[in-house]
């Protein structure tokens, strides 16, 4: 009988974690990211290329106009953690430095991450989809 209770239970078990994942995420060291869309009301635009690298405990990248740097902390868990650094200061049209603002803020706030494939997506303190990349 206990037998029989013991491999029930083995059953439900099995039964209700079937298509669980741990929710571990791969490594950020050693990527590169093409952005390619945001969670705005406007698609980035098309003429500003904006980029990020995550190296051993650093990032860096294009903004569009400028470029920036700062370090991260990911867990496999898919927390993250960014503080953003040093910034070239170059101007250009008020659009784009508008754009650049919108992507550094977005960066900046991201508080999780999760890779799909050959697509990066941070997310906010909410979990909202924030910043969507292509490996790049």
């Amino acid at each position: 009988m206990i037998r029989r209770l013991g491999l029930a239970l083995a059953s439900v078990l099995l039964v209700l974690t079937a298509g669980c994942t741990t929710g571990e995420q791969p490594a950020l060291a050693n990527t590169s990211w093409k952005l390619t869309g945001w969670a705005e009301s406007t698609p980035p635009p098309a003429n500003l290329t904006m980029t990020t690298r995550f190296e051993a405990g650093e990032l860096n990248g294009s903004a569009g106009i400028n470029t920036y740097a700062g370090t991260f902390v990911s867990e496999v868990d898919g927390s993250l953690t960014i503080r953003l650094g040093p910034m070239t200061l170059m101007a250009g049209p008020e659009a784009d430095m508008k754009a650049e603002s919108i992507f550094i803020d977005r960066l900046g706030a991201a508080r999780g991450y999760r890779i799909n494939g050959s697509t990066l997506v941070l997310t906010d303190a909410d979990r909202h989809d924030s910043l969507t990349y292509a490996r790049g």
